[in-house]
């Protein structure tokens, strides 16, 4: 997954991560790059966030296959910038749902744009996913839509390389 993110920080100008969700209570970031950009974000390898935080929470959300009110009482306790609604944020899962990918515009860090994709296993099952941090300003409709195919593109990769081998 290195080289991925890699790949996408260097093409886009981001910071890339790669993340597994072991459960609906943590996100673990196990790879990362970040773009030579003046202002960035500062995340380690092995940060913990809450699951079902911003675009990243939002395709767990979809593509987990937890039951909607294990969701919902994890969703009540996240803190966000300006925290979305239940009822908008289930849109939202349901358009990650149907697009296969995430956009978060400052809900959760205020002035940052997120982009996440999730990677999922041979049952459709996410097992991690592939965001990207950028500023707002840096990431608009355009370029976070062309971003968000060519991740997809990659946790499609990610995914045939996490899958056993038969």
């Amino acid at each position: 997954m290195n080289k991925t993110v890699e790949d996408l920080a260097n093409r886009y100008g981001v910071m890339a991560i790669g993340v597994e969700v072991p459960d609906l209570d943590n996100m673990i970031v196990v790879a990362l790059a970040r773009s030579q950009a003046p202002v960035r974000l500062h995340v380690d390898v092995g940060s913990r966030f809450p699951a079902l935080i911003s675009a990243t929470g939002r395709c767990v959300a979809a593509f987990s296959g937890q039951p909607l009110k294990e969701i919902e009482k994890r969703f009540r306790l996240l803190r966000w910038h300006t925290a979305p609604t239940y009822d908008a944020w289930r849109k939202e899962v349901d358009q990650a749902r149907r697009q296969g990918f995430s956009i978060d515009r400052g809900n959760y860090i205020a002035g940052v744009t997120i982009v996440a994709v999730p990677v999922l296993n041979g049952r459709g099952i996410i097992s991690h996913t592939i965001a990207a941090v950028g500023l707002g300003s840096q990431l608009d409709r355009a370029s976070s839509l062309a971003l968000a195919r060519d991740m997809g593109v990659a946790a499609r990769e990610v995914s045939e390389q996490l899958a056993p081998q038969s």
